[in-house]
């Protein structure tokens, strides 16, 4: 099954589209498996493929076995499991972590998904998964602190996410660039001690 730098990849990838400004994007929905965010290339659409088919198998084996009408969202599916992953990356480092979890989120469909529209959320830029095309007019930094205002991080939850991710192994395409541990998909404290 998909591992856990490619379940946190997917997840993030699902969740960052999200922009404040207007209430656009985010994992409602899962459109991560819809055009045009399946496609865009900071998702990594080859490994996206790959691991929503592996969810998608989650989700009809559940909705199969469940009773009293209980069904589960793949867009519930895709953040149940990058939670997940990052307490297993927690244990590898020795630490038990419950990363909390509310269900109640939707499948949107390709006739609710104007594509069009959607395009406008392709990132040109991601630092927080180490993701820049020629198409971003700022620089990384930049874009990282538009980003990180644009899903209303606070700068101490933004630095931990960008420390997190990269121990995480969550850059898009699974670049090695900035990835300061030797341990990479377990959670630990090994980026800002290595960067320090």
């Amino acid at each position: 099954g998909p591992t856990v730098p490619e379940l946190v990849r997917t997840a993030w990838a699902a969740a960052a589209s999200y922009r404040d400004a207007d209430m656009r994007g985010g994992s409602n929905g899962a459109r991560i498996r819809l055009a045009p965010q399946k496609d865009w290339a900071a998702n990594n659409p080859e490994e996206l493929a790959r691991v929503l088919k592996a969810l998608e198998q989650v989700q009809a084996d559940f909705n199969a076995r469940a009773t009293g009408g209980k069904q589960v969202s793949l867009a519930d599916v895709i953040v149940l499991a990058g939670a997940a992953a990052i307490e297993q990356a927690a244990r590898a480092a020795g630490h038990e972590l419950a990363v909390p979890f509310t269900p109640g989120r939707g499948d949107a469909t390709e006739a609710q998904t104007d594509a069009a529209s959607f395009a406008v959320l392709e990132p040109a830029a991601d630092g927080f998964r180490n993701y820049f095309s020629s198409a971003s007019t700022l620089s990384p930094a930049a874009m990282l602190v538009d980003r990180a205002d644009q899903l209303t991080l606070t700068v101490p939850e933004m630095t931990a996410l960008v420390g997190g991710l990269r121990v995480l192994d969550a850059n898009t395409a699974a670049a090695r660039h900035g990835v300061f541990t030797d341990a990479p998909g377990t959670l630990s404290n090994d980026f800002f001690v290595n960067l320090l």
